[in-house]
């Protein structure tokens, strides 16, 4: 029996969203929830609200940024789960999750799958994605977020050292790009990763087009392509700031010097 853990990770009072969350409870689906920076009185209104699911584990931690609390969450991986997939608090699953899941890893050979998300009403995709499957390179990554990426769970049972960089993402100094970067380790260590056009998550739209609006958004990103493309990416940092030229919010001169801080940053990228 194929089983599926869904890892998800809250912050604060959005806790208490996480049970609108789960699929009616099931033998094969479990979840692991950590959150952070929740209130004592948050944590036990969330524990009284799952008390008839042992389906979910819940893990409570002090610490900030989303990066560490998919870390925490890939730690508690169950031995018997075969496939993972990441959420946040303000998602929603598809009713047929699981069956979506198990069906496209059954029909293809990839260790890592993405997939596509659509607007809380389900009537339109969040992104234009492709309509047919693929295999991801180095460039398809960069448009990947986490609530689209699944993994067999056995790679990360059996290579502890593939995590996400806990210096990249939401609520880390610099706050993106950490999608990649993991997808990237992935690849490296052997896994092959693909694409299919099946909606697992919904999600509320966001506004096309990110600004690019600080210092540390450009150096992140100068970061990412670094840890991905290596010394290309001194070329790919010029041809990445010509293209996001009209989504920068702030001093262009400023903007070219971050892309390349980024490269040059010294500290390892963990």
């Amino acid at each position: 029996m194929e089983k599926v853990t869904f890892l998800v990770a809250a912050y604060g009072d959005r806790l208490l969203n996480v049970p609108d969350i789960f699929l009616k409870q099931r033998e094969e689906v479990s979840y692991i929830v950590v959150s952070q920076c929740t209130s004592k009185s948050t944590q036990d209104e969330f524990l009284k609200k799952i008390s008839q699911r042992s389906d979910v584990f819940s893990v409570f931690s002090d610490e900030t940024g989303v990066t560490k609390s998919r870390n925490l969450a890939i730690k508690h991986i169950p031995n018997d789960a075969s496939y993972v997939f990441f959420l946040d608090d303000d998602v929603e699953l598809e009713e047929f999750a699981y069956e979506r899941v198990v069906q496209a890893f059954a029909k293809n050979d990839y260790e890592v799958l993405t997939f596509s998300v659509s607007d809380l009403t389900g009537s339109r995709l969040i992104k234009n994605y492709a309509d047919k499957e693929f295999k991801h390179n180095n460039i398809s990554i960069l448009k990947v977020g986490t609530i689209e990426i699944a993994v067999k769970a056995s790679v990360l049972l059996e290579k502890p050292h593939i995590t996400f960089p806990e210096n990249l993402g939401a609520g880390a100094k610099y706050p993106l790009c950490d999608e990649p970067v993991f997808l990237n380790r992935l690849s490296k260590s052997g896994c092959k990763l693909g694409y299919v056009p099946e909606v697992i998550t919904r999600h509320p739209l966001e506004s096309s087009g990110k600004e690019i609006k600080s210092s540390n958004e450009m150096i992140a990103r100068g970061i990412a392509f670094r840890e991905i493309f290596g010394s290309l990416s001194l070329v790919l940092n010029v041809a990445f700031f010509i293209k996001s030229f009209k989504k920068i919010r702030y001093n262009k001169a400023l903007a070219l010097r971050d892309i390349y801080k980024g490269y040059f940053y010294n500290d390892q990228v963990y």
